[in-house]
């Protein structure tokens, strides 16, 4: 994938600014950030994602303001001083894991260990109260052992993740690991997609049971019935 999609570049500052703006003037409550390397926003040039969400904040009748996918790495002492403060960026992270395993993150070409990485979201959760934290974890990469496996399945319940994508590794033409021998049978894919499925429905039931009796701030999307529903700045789903 970062073949395909070639070298990284930015939408300059001025123009998210002026679309964020007529959003809520239309209305809109949230907007979220979304790029490839989101915390990576303005590298090269004269802003970073810090100053973006400084002068998001700013925009009178802006509610909230939720980060996408963001890695590891890139998560800044300055976004987090900014969660911490703003009081209207969301305590909601997603940062990808993609395996436990040291050797398949190697495999990988993902430059954390899974030592670092527990630490480091640990940190985040000291840092920034009542975070979620989410994440996507590949299952079945080239060579994956039955104990990378249960490397990637012990962090996860280790970190609490609050939500899981998992994904089913597929082989894609012309990337390096479709050559890669040791594939895995789409059986054992199955299964380790499952267990890991099931560790994270237990692991998000446990954190939304842990704000049971709790305010919490909740962003209305639509009415279900007697009941409307939203989602709270920490990603949990609510009815009320």
């Amino acid at each position: 994938m970062p073949y395909a999609r070639g070298d990284l570049w930015s939408r300059p500052e001025g123009e998210v600014i002026s679309e964020v703006s007529r959003l809520v003037a239309g209305g809109t409550q949230e907007v979220v950030l979304t790029g490839i390397h989101l915390g990576l926003y303005g590298a090269g040039g004269s802003t970073d994602l810090g100053s973006l969400l400084t002068r998001l904040i700013d925009i009178r009748g802006l509610g909230r303001i939720r980060l996408s996918s963001i890695e590891l790495n890139e998560v800044s002492p300055a976004i987090v001083e900014l969660i911490v403060e703003s009081g209207k960026i969301c305590n909601h992270l997603h940062i990808p894991l993609q395996s436990g395993s040291n050797d398949v993150l190697a495999r990988m070409n993902r430059h954390y260990t899974a030592e670092a990485f527990v630490e480091r979201t640990a940190e985040l959760k000291r840092r920034i109260p009542n975070l979620a934290l989410t994440t996507d974890v590949i299952v079945g990469f080239p060579a994956e052992t039955e104990r990378d496996f249960e490397s990637s399945a012990r962090l996860i319940e280790t970190v609490g993740f609050s939500k899981l994508h998992v994904f089913k590794f597929s082989p894609r033409k012309g990337t390096p690991a479709a050559g890669f021998s040791d594939q895995i049978s789409n059986d054992v894919k199955d299964a380790r997609s499952a267990a890991l499925l099931g560790i994270g429905a237990t692991l998000a039931e446990q954190f939304a049971t842990n704000y049971v009796g709790k305010d919490l701030s909740v962003l209305v999307e639509r009415r279900q019935g007697n009941y409307l529903s939203g989602i709270s700045d920490n990603y949990i789903r609510v009815y009320f």
